[in-house]
């Protein structure tokens, strides 16, 4: 090995290009110019747990034919699975005020069985999907045991979705809990963390997916999609077609959340009725 810190490795444009292709053929994620330092870096704890000296000799010898385990390693280290609890709260108080009320609605006017189906389609480290949980469980309250109700929550990190099934936490990162939630749902631990109450948790079912794939494996649609702060990653091609399997997914008149600093690209909009900021209908 040479001596030079991998850490700093220089990532050549040669190198550079063949990441951005790979990279989007794989995940869909757009690797533009102003990534390459991140790419670099990032890359740098590969190497070095790799043992190899250089992104050249890590192309060459290991992506020119990676196996599967190869790209998750790679999709690991270069998702950013930045997020916390109540992140864009307007979202939960949509559930709260709007989509569960209009849903207990449809139930007693005999339009639907008492079944919610939601799907947290970027999972991250867990906060999102068990806080989408807590929502179920706080706003039916008792009412929660007579309702099929549940979340699937979807990464492509296997990193992000261990920590996200030990749903164990830091007390700086469930500082921003709604008033109450902290109590009713998460248990202290011996160490000073906090962990999610196995009530919550057993309502959460957490699963590997790329959403660039061209078909999703579900079989009935929801009735809620969040897929917040992902698309962001997207070109606009990749964009449209994870927003028309979206459509496809969710029931008519089912609910799309989206971050608040994205939007819906060209055909899509035609496929969404806007009800709140970043808070589609489907049509």
């Amino acid at each position: 090995m040479n001596d030079f810190s991998t850490e700093q490795a220089p990532l050549h444009d040669r190198e550079f290009q063949f990441l951005q292709h790979l990279v989007m053929e794989a995940f869909g994620i757009s690797l533009g110019e102003e990534k390459r330092g991140l790419v670099r870096n990032r890359l740098g704890h590969i190497l070095k747990r790799r043992g190899l000296s250089s992104v050249e000799e890590y192309c060459d010898s290991v992506l020119k034919s990676p196996r599967r385990d190869d790209l998750q390693e790679l999709a690991n280290q270069l998702s950013t699975n930045y997020t916390y609890f109540n992140r864009e709260s307007a979202h939960y108080k949509l559930l709260a005020e709007q989509i569960y009320p209009g849903l207990v609605k449809e139930v007693e006017r005999g339009l639907r069985s008492p079944e919610l189906r939601m799907w947290c389609a970027a999972a991250s480290s867990g906060e999102e999907p068990y806080q989408l949980m807590m929502s179920q469980m706080d706003f039916f309250g008792d009412r929660f045991s007579g309702w099929n109700a549940g979340l699937l929550a979807t990464d492509i990190s296997e990193r992000a979705l261990t920590l996200a099934r030990k749903g164990v936490y830091a007390e700086e990162q469930i500082g921003k809990l709604p008033p109450g939630y902290l109590s009713r749902f998460m248990s202290r631990t011996g160490d000073g963390h906090y962990a999610v109450r196995p009530e919550v948790k057993k309502g959460v079912l957490f699963r590997h997916l790329n959403l660039t794939r061209p078909s999703y494996p579900f079989k009935r649609p929801f009735d809620v999609i969040f897929c917040r702060n992902v698309m962001i990653y997207f070109n606009n091609e990749t964009k449209l077609g994870v927003l028309q399997r979206m459509h496809r997914w969710l029931r008519p008149g089912g609910i799309l959340c989206i971050g608040m600093a994205e939007s819906l690209v060209g055909e899509a909009s035609s496929l969404f009725t806007p009800v709140a900021p970043s808070a589609y209908r489907r049509r």
